[in-house]
């Protein structure tokens, strides 16, 4: 905090942490409500978990609550943390202007290379996890943070709140640091800096060329709007739609996971 607040001194804004343990749903609770009891605004919520648990060959690593880590953690925590921040995300964009109060759900480009024909992820592959690598096991979680991405662009409509799922890039972060050096070595030379991945973030979280009819849409390196893999544009539509509705059964199954911390 330090150093971003000597890399901006003329800045009049302020930074907090707020302490946040996804790995844990009851948590996950706490500091939402932490949030709500201090703050009455909330302008955007990047989502931007991103475990990768390259150890956990058998997919024994697990939440407080029992899920595989991967889920639980990129998938049902930023999920639970969003819906309970839902009241002051309506209440902030019913006294701001159109469009500028934004959710961004940072999922990756794991979305189309493996994620489910048709759907992207589905709950029954959480009983075959076991037998993936981690590395599909990430990629499968962040197609979830995509359903969740279009399917809260259609539920918060109403309050007013853009939902945008994103592709941040293939970045040289932290998330390979389990890894042998032999990956790592293959790698490094398709990476880019982290920086390249806040660069989308942050045009999803604020520029001004997005407005509600893009809500939904999916954002690519390093900013720009793009279609999502054809087959997948199924589960973004009900049945009578043409789609299989798979986005919106995401949806439903993932709040029947955290229901109790409602």
């Amino acid at each position: 905090m330090a150093d971003v607040r000597a890399a901006a001194p003329k800045s009049s804004g302020t930074l907090a942490i707020l302490p946040l343990d996804l790995a844990d749903l009851n948590a996950v609770k706490k500091a939402a409500e932490e949030f709500v009891s201090q703050e009455s605004s909330l302008h955007g919520l990047i989502n931007n978990a991103g475990v990768q648990a390259l150890d956990d060959t058998n997919g024994e690593a697990r939440t407080a609550q029992g899920h595989e880590v991967h889920m639980g953690v990129n998938v049902l925590a930023p999920f639970l943390f969003t819906r309970l921040l839902r009241g002051v995300l309506a209440e902030t964009a019913r006294r701001e202007r159109p469009g500028t109060v934004r959710i961004v759900w940072v999922s990756s480009m794991g979305t189309e290379t493996i994620g489910e024909k048709g759907r992207g992820l589905s709950a029954d592959y959480v009983d075959y996890w076991p037998l993936m690598s981690p590395l599909e096991r990430y990629g499968l979680s962040k197609a979830g943070n995509w359903l969740h991405g279009v399917e809260c662009a259609k539920r918060y409509a109403d309050d007013g709140v853009l939902s945008f799922p994103i592709n941040p890039g293939h970045l040289r972060s932290d998330l390979y640091r389990e890894g042998g050096t032999l990956l790592k070595f293959a790698l490094r030379p398709v990476l880019f800096p982290p920086t390249y991945g806040a660069y989308v973030e942050l045009f999803a979280a604020l520029s001004p060329s997005l407005t509600t009819k893009d809500s939904g849409a999916w954002i690519v390196p390093w900013g720009r709007l793009y279609p999502i893999r054809s087959d997948l544009i199924d589960a973004t539509k009900s049945e009578a739609e043409g789609g299989n509705g798979h986005a919106k059964a995401f949806w439903d199954w993932s709040e029947e996971q955290v229901k109790a911390f409602f």
